[in-house]
């Protein structure tokens, strides 16, 4: 954490991947996770306590808390006063120019891709499992999500290598439909990787894709997820984003600074 901070601090144009593990045993304590409720908006408990399931309620818990840790110290605006809107299909974004940043919820993280720059830069960021894979019989389904290229690749790498590289590939497909805003409203088929090698344990590629030139950077961060966020080339930072790893009691330490409060 206080890696992170001295960065964010030292430099103007920034940009870095945050990952809070949301199986921490800690969210499973029902103190700590009310007064962690009590930290966010009324709005934004009751969209939580929406979830059915537990884990989903952490994960989208961690979601909220990271958002607003993330742009705070990413802004340097208090968290009270951060003002967040959504674009035309919900895409959230701070009112702040200096400052974007893309959200997924994963298997065993939740993950933030914070950009800061003297110029307005849209980002993507997705996480995927190697669980996702529903097996080689369902991947005819996918004719109407993969391109020829994408699917050759999958049938062509080892059997062994199949779990993975389907969970590259769904996270390159989703970065990028977070990078539009567009989400399930994208028409996955056109975003074309083509051919791919696996990340092993990190790749950075170029692609272009509806007329944009894209920079992708893909890693592994356990054996089974992985994350790529992206952001169009010659705009903001080139250089690999460092990722950074925040317990949740580091989560909640950050926001209970700000708030006043200790739990």
């Amino acid at each position: 954490m206080q890696q992170l901070l001295q960065e964010l601090h030292s430099t103007v144009d920034w940009h870095g991947i945050i990952l809070v593990n949301c199986q921490c045993s800690l969210l499973y304590d029902d103190f700590v996770f009310e007064e962690a409720m009590r930290l966010l908006p009324l709005d934004q408990q009751a969209q939580i306590l929406h979830k059915k399931l537990f884990p989903d309620r952490c994960r989208a818990l961690c979601n909220k808390l990271l958002q607003v840790v993330g742009c705070s110290i990413a802004s340097g605006i208090h968290p009270n006063r951060l003002k967040f809107s959504q674009g035309q299909y919900g895409k959230p974004d701070v009112e702040d120019q200096n400052v974007t940043f893309s959200m997924s919820n994963g298997e065993n993280f939740v993950g933030q891709y914070l950009h800061r720059s003297n110029t307005s830069v849209e980002v993507g960021l997705d996480l995927s499992s190697t669980n996702d894979y529903v097996g080689d019989e369902e991947l005819l389904y996918f004719k109407d999500v993969f391109s020829d290229q994408e699917l050759e690749c999958l049938l062509k790498c080892d059997h062994s290598q199949r779990h993975a590289m389907f969970a590259y590939l769904w996270s390159l497909k989703e970065c990028y439909t977070k990078f539009t805003g567009l989400g399930l409203n994208s028409d996955l088929i056109n975003i074309n990787l083509r051919k791919l090698n696996l990340p092993q344990p990190s790749l950075s590629i170029i692609r272009s894709i509806k007329g944009h030139i894209m920079l992708f950077y893909s890693k592994w961060i356990t054996e089974t997820e992985i994350v790529t966020v992206c952001h169009e080339e010659g705009v903001g930072k080139c250089d690999i984003p460092k990722t950074y790893y925040l317990t949740f009691s580091e989560l909640l330490s950050l926001i209970q600074v700000s708030h006043g409060q200790k739990i």
